[in-house]
């Protein structure tokens, strides 16, 4: 997912952050939240690609999005 160098979401032309969701630039608390799930799919995905560099880019995106709904949940339900 695109970062900008300094690990946090770019933001468009007039200034609102680009987090792949209209509401993600509402407040300082989804703002972070958004750039955390960024982040961690990112690692996961930098992970992955070293693990097995034959993976297509689609695998990676899909591998990365299953992970990061896991461990969502299990934070959220357990």
């Amino acid at each position: 997912m695109l970062l900008d160098d300094d690990g946090f979401m770019p933001k468009d032309s007039t200034g609102q952050y680009m987090g792949g969701e209209v509401r993600s630039g509402e407040n300082v608390s989804l703002t972070r939240l958004h750039t955390i799930f960024a982040r961690e799919y990112n690692r996961i995905v930098d992970e992955l690609a070293e693990r097995d560099p034959d993976l297509s880019d689609e695998a990676l995106d899909t591998l990365a999005h299953c992970m990061l709904e896991t461990e969502t949940q299990k934070t959220t339900y357990d």
